[in-house]
């Protein structure tokens, strides 16, 4: 199973303005602070991608498109976290047609 560090970590160096992203949605002092899960890293995720995944170069759309075949390879936790998180709302973040031709058979199954 991917560690949640793990999966933030390579996010990260794909994306590095992602760290930002998990930064500004740490809540503030009486606020709820949801726990860090690999759902919450493919929610925040979501946000960068539909910034900078359409213009971002093709060797770094392939190794995203790895990552996430992996996750959905994986099955249980780090499958729902992917599809439900990430590739559900591929459309509607603008990402699915720049991600989809590099998505093993399997993901694009969840891809909306």
């Amino acid at each position: 199973m991917e560690s949640i560090e793990k999966l933030k970590n390579s996010l990260i160096s794909l994306f590095p303005s992602f760290a930002e992203e998990l930064v500004e949605d740490e809540p503030g002092e009486f606020e709820y602070r949801e726990e860090l899960s690999l759902h919450h890293i493919w929610r925040c995720f979501s946000y960068t991608a539909s910034k900078e995944l359409v213009q971002a170069e093709v060797k770094v759309i392939k190794s995203l498109a790895e990552l996430v075949n992996k996750s959905v390879a994986a099955g249980g936790v780090e499958e729902n976290a992917v599809s439900t998180c990430f590739l559900e709302h591929a459309s509607q973040i603008g990402v699915k047609k720049a991600l989809k031709p590099h998505l093993s058979q399997l993901a694009r199954q969840e891809l909306r």
